[in-house]
Parts: C-alpha cells; sequence; structure tokens
C-alpha cells in the first residue's frame, strides 16, 4: 500500500506549515505535469507528501504595479497568454508561454513550477531571467526577495530550502524603449523540449537607433540557463542594423558547455546557438521599435518563423 499523502492548503501559511511539519518529505503540487512524470517512472518515493496549492488565490492574481508586473507562482501559462498585462509588459514571457508544450499541458503548468523544477530548458524560466524578474520566496521566518537567476543551481536542483514557497514573481515592464523576445528549436513545433532556446531584453536609445543594454540568456546548453556575456557586452553601444546583430552573434558560443544528449549533441547546440541568438535579439529590437504602436499589432515578429 502506497504511504503516499496528498494534503491541500488554503493559503500560503498553511502550504508553509506542511512543508515545515512533513520538512524533507513534503513536495508543493500545483499543475503536476513534472512530478506526474515522475511518479510514472517510479522517481518519487512512496513516502512523499504533497502539499496542494494550485487553489489558493494569494497565488493565482496577475497585476501591473509601480515595481513591474506582479505573477503569482500558480499563474499557468495559459493564464499568461492569456494577459493583457503579461502580452504588453513582458513580450518575452508571453511568447515563452505560448511555445511551451501542448494546450493541455499549459492549462496545467504553472510558472513557479517550471522556475522550482530547474530544468536547463524551462521556457518560461530562460524568459524569466532575461526579463531580470525577482522571486518573492516565504517560509516560516519570512519573506525574501531574490533574483529569479538564483535559483536554479544545477539540473533539477535549487537553492530554495525545504520549507521555501515562490509567492510570485515581479517583472519590470517593458518600456517604450525596451523590447523582448523568446526563441526556440525542437524536434516538432508542440511538445517538445528545447534542443536550444534563447530569450532576450534589449534597451535601446530614445531614437531607437543604437543598442544601450542587452540581457540574452540561452536554455539547454549549460546545467542552468546561463547568460550570454560576451554576447551582451558585444551589443552594447552598437548600430541597430542586422548586419551588425549578425557579425556579432559568434560571441554568443563563448559562455555556453552544452552537452551531448538524444536531442542533439554539444557540437550541434554549439553552433545552432549562434543563429538563434541572433533571431532573438534581432525579435527583441522589433518589439521595442514597434512599442509605439502597441504590442497589439499582430505584425510582431515572434523570432520563430
Amino acid at each position: 500500500m502506497s504511504k503516499t499523502k496528498f494534503f491541500k492548503a488554503t493559503s500560503v501559511a498553511e502550504a508553509i506549515g506542511y512543508l515545515n511539519q512533513y520538512r524533507g518529505q513534503a513536495k508543493l503540487l500545483a499543475g503536476g505535469t513534472d512530478i506526474m512524470v515522475l511518479m510514472n517512472q517510479y522517481e518519487i518515493p512512496e513516502e512523499t507528501v504533497f502539499v496542494g496549492i494550485e487553489d489558493i488565490d494569494e497565488l493565482k492574481q496577475i497585476s501591473l504595479q509601480e515595481d513591474g508586473i506582479h505573477i503569482g507562482s500558480a499563474v499557468t501559462d495559459t493564464e499568461l497568454i492569456e494577459s493583457d498585462i503579461v502580452r504588453s509588459g513582458a513580450w518575452a514571457l508571453f511568447i515563452a508561454a505560448s511555445e511551451s508544450a501542448s494546450t493541455q499541458v499549459r492549462n496545467r503548468a504553472t510558472i513557479g513550477g517550471n522556475v522550482g523544477t530547474a530544468s536547463p530548458s524551462g521556457d518560461v524560466q530562460a524568459a524569466l531571467i532575461a526579463l531580470n524578474a525577482l522571486a518573492v520566496v516565504e517560509n516560516e521566518k519570512g519573506t525574501r526577495t531574490i533574483p529569479v537567476e538564483s535559483i536554479p543551481v544545477f539540473v533539477k536542483k535549487t537553492s530554495l530550502g525545504e520549507t521555501d514557497i515562490i509567492r510570485e514573481f515581479i517583472v519590470p515592464s517593458e518600456k517604450k524603449t525596451e523590447g523582448s523576445c523568446f526563441v526556440k528549436m525542437g524536434k516538432r513545433k508542440a511538445m517538445t523540449i528545447s534542443i536550444v532556446d534563447v530569450a532576450a531584453k534589449i534597451t535601446l536609445t530614445e531614437n531607437k537607433k543604437k543598442i544601450l543594454a542587452a540581457s540574452v540568456v540561452a536554455g539547454a546548453c549549460a546545467p542552468t540557463v546561463v547568460h550570454l556575456k560576451t554576447y551582451e557586452e558585444a551589443l552594447k553601444d552598437i548600430a541597430v542594423e542586422e548586419e551588425i546583430v549578425g557579425q556579432l552573434v559568434a560571441f554568443a558560443k563563448e559562455d555556453v558547455s552544452p552537452i551531448t544528449d538524444v536531442r542533439g549533441s554539444a557540437w550541434y547546440r554549439t553552433e545552432v546557438i549562434q543563429t538563434y541568438a541572433k533571431r532573438a535579439v534581432w525579435g527583441a529590437i522589433e518589439n521595442a521599435c514597434m512599442k509605439e504602436g502597441g504590442i497589439e499589432d499582430e505584425k510582431v515578429w515572434t523570432g520563430n518563423r
């Protein structure tokens, strides 16, 4: 007989109480799209205590506040896609959620789960890191705010403690001179894990003729999502010209350390990261250049053409 237990929390405080009571045994459960796979593969110990948080209302909110877009950790990919706030102020996140898995999975998978799983190929996670998002984390001792980038430390390993729960994410809303984009490469167009994915956020000058700053991150190319720091530095202060962006993209492979697996070889990932880094950056530039006309314009390029 299975020794697995399940408790449905009605508040963050109650969820933390369960995590503390069953310290070392408890796992948070929201969408369950990753946990169910592990259960089917018999990789979850029988003594596991699941703490359900998917119906906690305070974790399901999306709002625009002075410091950015606040997104509860139990918000699903579908809810991200349907949010005008996310679509208008965090384009890369909107695209990443849209490109994830299938409709059925997007209806269940949560933003907190994508970050908490810490897969190096996590689409939503990459977008959050490129957008310099913060995570509000709570446990029995209080609340702290940390960069999302600091959460994944290795493949499927995080810096979060046993009783930590991510309450929400704070994503800086894009200004008129800023744009972002997300692109991925998989073996098919749906229900695919990234061979390579890249998210980018670009800040332009007021006249949108020059790049002031770049945040470019790659997934599935290292044990965690990584900043392409050499490429980011090379992009600073250059003119907004596609040819120049393309010439500099060779720097993108300097900061990756991919593996060879069933989806692609290390050599292949190192080569294609250059193409996808350019697409993400140029897509972010086009996104920024169209801000005056409104992000709802369907001509905005997602970068996946």
